[in-house]
């Protein structure tokens, strides 16, 4: 059981940890009236390759973080973390469906 608790905080850390650094490397420095390319969002995470060893560094410190918890975890903390994973999802799941329905404008 530790193991599931372990990968879905650390999944957890790093939808969050992606939204931060999409912000900060993407969005913020682009002036107002300007506009950010689709293809922006896929060169900075799945084409990027320390995206995936962020992926792999988050779920060891999940591990790391569950199995030094002392005793039983509150069952307030993981329903917690699961009502607040679904705001990463919901966005990872927006630009997937974007970016789709570029691909398949382009198409036409």
């Amino acid at each position: 059981m530790w193991i599931l608790r372990s990968t879905f905080l650390g999944l957890w850390l790093f939808g969050f940890g992606t939204i931060l650094f999409l912000y900060f490397a993407v969005f913020r420095p682009v002036e107002s009236n300007k506009a950010t390319a689709v293809s922006a969002i896929p060169f900075y995470t799945t084409q990027n390759p320390w995206w995936w060893v962020a992926l792999v560094a988050c779920i060891a410190i999940g591990c790391g973080l569950v199995r030094s918890w002392p005793g039983k975890t509150s069952v307030v903390v993981w329903v917690v973390l699961l009502v607040t994973g679904v705001i990463p999802v919901g966005l990872f799941s927006l630009v997937a469906i974007v970016l789709s329905k570029v691909k398949q404008a382009a198409a036409q």
